[in-house]
């Protein structure tokens, strides 16, 4: 049944017939389901998998995934999560269609305008991870408040820890902490920074595999 919550100039939701409608960044969107007879091709087998795998990968980060793309969405008809899915399928999923690896060291996490993390570097110690950057300001933007986010993610676990909004760009260090029982899982670590007010934020920077 399709719900028209302002009569019948719409916005339509829902089923009604053999269409779907559905509103994206405001518009209206209507998508046809079709009857399928024919099994799928190794093919599409074989893209519906390495699309999976990111999808659940990014479940599991969403509030990550969703700071770091929301202001790429705005002014398009797409969501944070389909451009996070469409790029990193793209770059980050091993090109031997035979595997479905995400290759960790190419994922973005956050795409942006704001100036990269420079130098950043990243060191374990008892409490958690010490993340380093150096501080040289822009002359574009008041670079001194943006604030870091952090991301370690367990693939073997499937868990993460992240800081979405920690220190400012100008402190030059963070500490993101884990808790002993995750300090010698495999982790790979994600650097960022956002605006302390709105949705600006720049490119993520790979930091690296630790254990």
């Amino acid at each position: 049944m399709g719900i028209a919550s302002n009569g019948i100039y719409g916005p339509i939701r829902g089923k009604v017939g053999q269409v779907v409608w559905y509103v994206v960044n405001g518009r209206g969107v209507a998508r046809g389901i079709g009857d399928r007879t024919a099994p799928r091709t190794k093919n599409e087998i074989q893209s519906s998998n390495r699309q999976n795998v990111l999808i659940d990968l990014f479940g599991r980060i969403k509030f990550f995934i969703k700071k770091g793309f929301l202001g790429a969405a705005e002014g398009t008809f797409q969501n944070y999560h389909n451009l996070a899915v469409s790029y990193n399928r793209k770059n980050a999923i091993n090109p031997d269609k035979t595997k479905t690896d995400i290759l960790f060291d190419k994922l973005l996490l956050t795409q942006g305008n704001l100036l990269m993390p420079q130098n950043p570097s990243v060191l374990k110690r008892a409490e958690g991870l010490e993340v380093k950057w150096a501080f040289n300001s822009s002359e574009r933007h008041d670079d001194r408040t943006d604030r870091v986010m952090l991301l370690a993610y367990f693939p073997n676990i499937k868990a993460q820890v992240s800081e979405l909004s920690g220190a400012r760009r100008e402190k030059m260090q963070e500490l993101l902490p884990i808790s002993p029982e995750l300090l010698d899982e495999t982790m790979h670590v994600y650097i960022a920074f956002c605006a302390e007010i709105g949705n600006e934020v720049s490119n993520s920077v790979y930091l690296g595999q630790i254990n």
